[in-house]
């Protein structure tokens, strides 16, 4: 499995497609991990080189002992890039990855040659701030049947929730593969995150996309932040909830895939 060092932490990193394809990273959500974007993988790669990676405290990633913060986890992939001598790149970022990529973008946009930001917002407001103290306790007990409990209302639409028994089976047992000691290190400082001060020097094409059930991270929120970054673009999908790409799969793609055509023609 490839790996690379970087401040002392390894992080995991699959590359996939042709070498010489424009190149498109794919960044995780708090709870999720790389190999979660097969699907997304497996449509991308035959016109794009895809590089998807586990922050650390996330799947096959050194674990945390530390909390860390999305400031830090940003610094850390612009590293990873340098090391794998790639860039500039299309970013897609879902929910935490979304964030990420936004930091990365205030801090150095020249790591960016477009910007995809599903059901992520600019800062943690007060309900943010709330949900997210609640999956850190459900995280501290040790228990990922809590954990799910306290999360799956707040990932997941009721319509999802009460019509895919299956899907929300598989969720569940996904909980108790989680290092719930490395969650709690990603959501510690979670709250810290705040770049809305800066959306307006963000200069790299940009896409705002949410489920307009999303309940933690809002249309009304990444409208504010799509108005705020200069050109960006604004789309909702009807009916879904925070986890555009599990619920809504295919409008997930064909938006992805509808901005990334965009920038080839610039």
């Amino acid at each position: 499995m490839p790996h690379v060092t970087i401040d002392g932490r390894r992080w995991f990193y699959d590359l996939h497609g042709n070498d010489s394809a424009p190149l498109v990273v794919l960044a995780n959500g708090v709870l999720a991990e790389a190999r979660g974007w097969g699907p997304q993988v497996d449509v991308l790669q035959s016109r794009y080189r895809v590089l998807t990676f586990d922050f650390p405290g996330q799947g096959q990633s050194d674990a945390l002992d530390e909390a860390v913060t999305v400031a830090e986890q940003a610094d850390g992939v612009a590293k990873l890039l340098r090391e794998l001598d790639i860039g500039p790149v299309h970013w897609i970022g879902v929910s935490y990855g979304g964030e990420v990529g936004l930091q990365l973008a205030v801090d150095g946009a020249h790591h960016l040659q477009s910007l995809l930001v599903a059901d992520s917002v600019a800062r943690v407001d007060t309900y943010l701030a709330c949900r997210a103290e609640a999956w850190l306790a459900a995280a501290r007990t040790g228990d990922a049947d809590l954990l799910y409990r306290v999360c799956a209302s707040d990932i997941f639409s009721a319509d999802f929730v009460s019509t895919h028994p299956d899907a929300m089976t598989a969720v569940q047992k996904g909980f108790h593969a989680l290092e719930l000691d490395s969650v709690v290190g990603l959501l510690e400082r979670y709250a810290d995150y705040d770049v809305s001060d800066h959306l307006s020097a963000i200069d790299v094409p940009t896409m705002a996309l949410c489920g307009e059930l999303d309940a933690i991270k809002p249309p009304s929120a990444m409208r504010a932040l799509a108005d705020a970054i200069p050109n960006a673009t604004f789309l909702t999908v009807p009916g879904a909830g925070h986890a555009l790409h599990l619920e809504r799969p295919n409008e997930f793609m064909t938006a992805c895939l509808g901005f990334l055509t965009q920038q080839e023609v610039r």
